[in-house]
Protein backbone atom coordinates (compact mmCIF):
# COMPACT_ATOMS: atom_id res chain seq x y z
CA UNK A 1 0.00 0.00 0.00
CA UNK A 2 0.92 3.54 -0.35
CA UNK A 3 2.37 5.34 2.52
CA UNK A 4 2.19 9.02 3.35
CA UNK A 5 5.94 10.35 4.88
CA UNK A 6 6.77 13.28 6.74
CA UNK A 7 9.43 15.48 5.60
CA UNK A 8 10.07 16.67 9.53
CA UNK A 9 9.85 13.70 11.76
CA UNK A 10 9.85 10.79 9.08
CA UNK A 11 6.65 9.43 11.01
CA UNK A 12 4.58 6.89 7.86
CA UNK A 13 0.65 6.16 7.65
CA UNK A 14 -1.18 4.72 5.16
CA UNK A 15 -2.43 7.00 1.94
CA UNK A 16 -5.88 7.09 1.88
CA UNK A 17 -7.77 8.22 -1.52
CA UNK A 18 -10.77 9.02 0.29
CA UNK A 19 -11.54 12.06 2.34
CA UNK A 20 -11.97 10.88 5.45
CA UNK A 21 -14.36 13.42 6.25
CA UNK A 22 -16.55 13.93 3.10
CA UNK A 23 -15.87 10.51 1.85
CA UNK A 24 -15.12 12.40 -1.85
CA UNK A 25 -12.31 10.80 -3.97
CA UNK A 26 -9.14 13.01 -3.48
CA UNK A 27 -6.81 14.30 -6.08
CA UNK A 28 -2.67 13.87 -6.08
CA UNK A 29 -0.70 16.79 -5.96
CA UNK A 30 3.07 16.33 -6.42
CA UNK A 31 4.58 19.64 -5.21
CA UNK A 32 2.93 23.34 -4.26
CA UNK A 33 5.24 25.05 -6.81
CA UNK A 34 2.82 27.07 -9.25
CA UNK A 35 3.50 24.82 -12.43
CA UNK A 36 2.49 21.49 -10.11
CA UNK A 37 -0.89 22.91 -8.97
CA UNK A 38 -1.87 24.29 -11.94
CA UNK A 39 -0.48 20.97 -14.11
CA UNK A 40 -3.42 19.13 -11.08
CA UNK A 41 -6.39 21.26 -11.52
CA UNK A 42 -5.95 21.35 -15.42
CA UNK A 43 -5.84 17.65 -15.26
CA UNK A 44 -9.31 17.63 -12.88
CA UNK A 45 -11.25 20.94 -14.28
CA UNK A 46 -9.53 21.30 -17.96
CA UNK A 47 -7.63 24.07 -19.38
CA UNK A 48 -10.01 26.80 -20.24
CA UNK A 49 -10.96 26.39 -16.57
CA UNK A 50 -7.43 27.33 -15.00
CA UNK A 51 -5.15 30.52 -15.26
CA UNK A 52 -1.57 30.82 -13.90
CA UNK A 53 -0.16 34.24 -14.84
CA UNK A 54 3.24 34.52 -17.13
CA UNK A 55 5.90 36.72 -15.38
CA UNK A 56 5.26 39.05 -18.13
CA UNK A 57 1.34 39.72 -17.22
CA UNK A 58 1.92 40.88 -13.71
CA UNK A 59 3.39 44.26 -15.40
CA UNK A 60 0.09 44.48 -17.69
CA UNK A 61 -2.73 44.67 -15.40
CA UNK A 62 -5.34 45.26 -17.62
CA UNK A 63 -4.92 41.95 -19.25
CA UNK A 64 -4.31 40.33 -15.81
CA UNK A 65 -7.67 41.63 -15.05
CA UNK A 66 -9.54 40.49 -18.08
CA UNK A 67 -7.19 36.98 -17.70
CA UNK A 68 -8.36 36.48 -14.25
CA UNK A 69 -12.17 37.06 -15.21
CA UNK A 70 -12.48 34.57 -17.82
CA UNK A 71 -10.93 31.82 -16.05
CA UNK A 72 -13.06 30.56 -12.59
CA UNK A 73 -9.41 29.62 -11.08
CA UNK A 74 -6.21 31.49 -10.88
CA UNK A 75 -3.00 30.25 -9.77
CA UNK A 76 -0.55 33.35 -8.66
CA UNK A 77 2.20 33.94 -6.59
CA UNK A 78 2.31 36.79 -4.12
CA UNK A 79 2.81 39.12 -7.65
CA UNK A 80 -0.67 38.96 -8.72
CA UNK A 81 -1.30 41.56 -5.24
CA UNK A 82 -2.52 44.93 -6.87
CA UNK A 83 -5.23 47.51 -6.82
CA UNK A 84 -6.54 46.93 -10.21
CA UNK A 85 -7.71 43.41 -8.95
CA UNK A 86 -8.79 43.65 -6.10
CA UNK A 87 -12.55 42.36 -4.76
CA UNK A 88 -12.40 39.89 -7.53
CA UNK A 89 -11.66 36.36 -5.67
CA UNK A 90 -14.76 34.72 -3.82
CA UNK A 91 -11.99 32.53 -1.79
CA UNK A 92 -8.01 32.37 -1.64
CA UNK A 93 -6.26 29.81 -0.71
CA UNK A 94 -2.82 30.45 0.84
CA UNK A 95 -0.39 27.35 0.31
CA UNK A 96 2.02 27.09 2.88
CA UNK A 97 2.89 31.04 3.49
CA UNK A 98 5.75 29.83 5.56
CA UNK A 99 7.38 28.90 2.11
CA UNK A 100 7.99 32.00 1.04
CA UNK A 101 8.80 33.81 4.33
CA UNK A 102 11.36 32.86 7.37
CA UNK A 103 9.61 32.30 10.65
CA UNK A 104 12.40 32.37 11.99
CA UNK A 105 13.49 36.05 10.95
CA UNK A 106 12.52 38.87 13.61
CA UNK A 107 10.05 40.44 11.43
CA UNK A 108 9.00 36.82 9.94
CA UNK A 109 5.46 36.76 11.74
CA UNK A 110 4.55 40.68 11.07
CA UNK A 111 5.38 39.71 7.30
CA UNK A 112 2.88 37.10 7.24
CA UNK A 113 0.69 38.88 8.59
CA UNK A 114 0.87 41.71 6.58
CA UNK A 115 0.96 39.53 3.19
CA UNK A 116 -2.73 37.84 4.57
CA UNK A 117 -4.28 41.13 4.81
CA UNK A 118 -3.03 42.32 1.54
CA UNK A 119 -4.58 39.39 -0.18
CA UNK A 120 -7.78 40.24 2.02
CA UNK A 121 -7.95 43.32 -0.33
CA UNK A 122 -8.65 40.40 -3.67
CA UNK A 123 -11.12 39.00 -1.88
CA UNK A 124 -13.32 42.18 -0.87
CA UNK A 125 -15.52 41.89 1.75
CA UNK A 126 -17.72 39.04 0.77
CA UNK A 127 -14.52 36.80 0.29
CA UNK A 128 -12.48 34.40 2.20
CA UNK A 129 -8.78 33.69 2.43
CA UNK A 130 -7.63 30.02 3.58
CA UNK A 131 -4.54 29.04 5.10
CA UNK A 132 -3.11 25.48 4.48
CA UNK A 133 0.34 25.79 6.11
CA UNK A 134 2.32 22.74 8.36
CA UNK A 135 3.06 25.82 11.06
CA UNK A 136 -0.64 25.70 12.34
CA UNK A 137 0.96 25.90 15.79
CA UNK A 138 2.63 29.78 15.07
CA UNK A 139 1.52 32.68 16.60
CA UNK A 140 1.37 34.02 13.35
CA UNK A 141 -1.08 31.78 11.67
CA UNK A 142 -3.03 30.97 14.35
CA UNK A 143 -3.83 34.55 15.42
CA UNK A 144 -4.29 36.10 11.98
CA UNK A 145 -7.79 37.01 11.85
CA UNK A 146 -7.44 38.85 14.99
CA UNK A 147 -5.93 41.92 14.71
CA UNK A 148 -5.52 42.78 18.17
CA UNK A 149 -4.34 39.15 19.71
CA UNK A 150 -1.99 39.13 17.28
CA UNK A 151 -0.36 42.39 17.87
CA UNK A 152 -0.41 41.51 21.94
CA UNK A 153 1.08 38.37 20.92
CA UNK A 154 3.59 39.95 19.36
CA UNK A 155 4.69 42.45 21.29
CA UNK A 156 5.17 39.73 24.24
CA UNK A 157 7.56 37.96 22.14
CA UNK A 158 9.66 41.05 20.76
CA UNK A 159 10.16 41.96 24.70
CA UNK A 160 10.53 38.26 25.90
CA UNK A 161 13.81 38.27 23.07
CA UNK A 162 14.93 41.40 23.44
CA UNK A 163 13.86 42.56 19.78
CA UNK A 164 13.31 46.01 18.06
CA UNK A 165 11.93 48.35 19.03
CA UNK A 166 12.57 47.76 22.61
CA UNK A 167 15.94 46.48 21.85
CA UNK A 168 18.63 47.02 19.39
CA UNK A 169 20.35 44.10 17.52
CA UNK A 170 24.51 44.08 17.43
CA UNK A 171 27.25 41.90 15.79
CA UNK A 172 30.87 41.99 17.19
CA UNK A 173 33.47 40.70 15.01
CA UNK A 174 36.88 39.29 15.59
CA UNK A 175 39.35 38.45 14.04
CA UNK A 176 42.81 36.57 14.45
CA UNK A 177 45.39 34.46 12.29
CA UNK A 178 45.14 31.25 15.14
CA UNK A 179 42.18 29.85 16.02
CA UNK A 180 43.20 29.00 19.49
CA UNK A 181 43.31 32.66 20.30
CA UNK A 182 40.57 33.65 18.66
CA UNK A 183 38.53 31.01 20.68
CA UNK A 184 40.46 32.64 23.71
CA UNK A 185 39.20 35.95 23.53
CA UNK A 186 35.71 34.50 22.27
CA UNK A 187 35.36 33.14 25.45
CA UNK A 188 36.65 36.00 27.46
CA UNK A 189 34.41 38.44 25.43
CA UNK A 190 31.50 35.91 26.21
CA UNK A 191 31.59 35.46 29.85
CA UNK A 192 32.57 39.36 30.39
CA UNK A 193 29.70 40.73 28.45
CA UNK A 194 27.01 37.82 28.30
CA UNK A 195 24.68 39.34 31.21
CA UNK A 196 25.48 42.75 30.20
CA UNK A 197 24.63 42.57 26.72
CA UNK A 198 22.53 40.21 26.41
CA UNK A 199 24.93 37.83 23.55
CA UNK A 200 22.61 35.81 22.27
CA UNK A 201 24.88 34.03 19.54
CA UNK A 202 28.90 33.41 19.34
CA UNK A 203 30.80 31.55 16.92
CA UNK A 204 33.57 31.13 14.18
CA UNK A 205 31.76 33.16 10.74
CA UNK A 206 32.34 31.27 7.31
CA UNK A 207 33.53 31.24 5.40
CA UNK A 208 36.63 33.43 5.85
CA UNK A 209 36.82 36.53 4.01
CA UNK A 210 40.78 36.46 3.71
CA UNK A 211 42.72 32.84 3.90
CA UNK A 212 44.64 32.42 6.57
CA UNK A 213 42.40 35.17 9.17
CA UNK A 214 39.55 33.27 11.54
CA UNK A 215 36.25 35.40 12.22
CA UNK A 216 34.46 35.21 15.45
CA UNK A 217 30.85 36.78 15.59
CA UNK A 218 28.67 37.46 18.11
CA UNK A 219 25.21 38.72 17.75
CA UNK A 220 23.78 40.95 21.06
CA UNK A 221 20.52 42.49 21.95
CA UNK A 222 20.83 45.53 24.03
CA UNK A 223 20.38 49.27 24.20
CA UNK A 224 22.70 52.10 22.01
CA UNK A 225 23.56 53.49 26.03
CA UNK A 226 24.02 50.08 27.34
CA UNK A 227 26.66 49.75 24.69
CA UNK A 228 28.48 52.90 24.94
CA UNK A 229 28.83 52.15 28.31
CA UNK A 230 30.38 48.69 28.08
CA UNK A 231 33.56 50.47 26.42
CA UNK A 232 33.71 47.90 23.44
CA UNK A 233 33.21 50.71 20.92
CA UNK A 234 36.24 52.40 22.40
CA UNK A 235 38.70 48.95 22.52
CA UNK A 236 40.75 47.84 19.79
CA UNK A 237 40.06 44.33 17.96
CA UNK A 238 36.49 44.60 18.08
CA UNK A 239 34.07 45.52 14.82
CA UNK A 240 30.88 46.68 15.68
CA UNK A 241 27.81 46.99 13.11
CA UNK A 242 23.84 47.37 14.27
CA UNK A 243 21.99 44.84 12.31
CA UNK A 244 18.56 46.79 13.27
CA UNK A 245 17.03 48.65 15.80
CA UNK A 246 15.96 51.98 16.85
CA UNK A 247 18.67 54.47 16.87
CA UNK A 248 20.32 56.38 14.19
Amino acid sequence: PKLLVCLACHRTRQAFARCPRCKETLMQIRGISLSHVTASLTRLLGPQQVYCPAPRDYSQPGHLRDAILRHPITVAAMGVVSPFISGLFDRIFYLKPESFFDLKNIFGAETIYLAVNYLRELAGPAGQVILYTGFYFHYALRQVDYEEEFFEREERYRRWFCLPPYYDLYQVEMRDRDRRKLGSKMRDFFHRYRDQLSIRHIGLAKPRKRPGVYRGVARLHTRHPVLRESGILRQPGFQVTRITGTEK
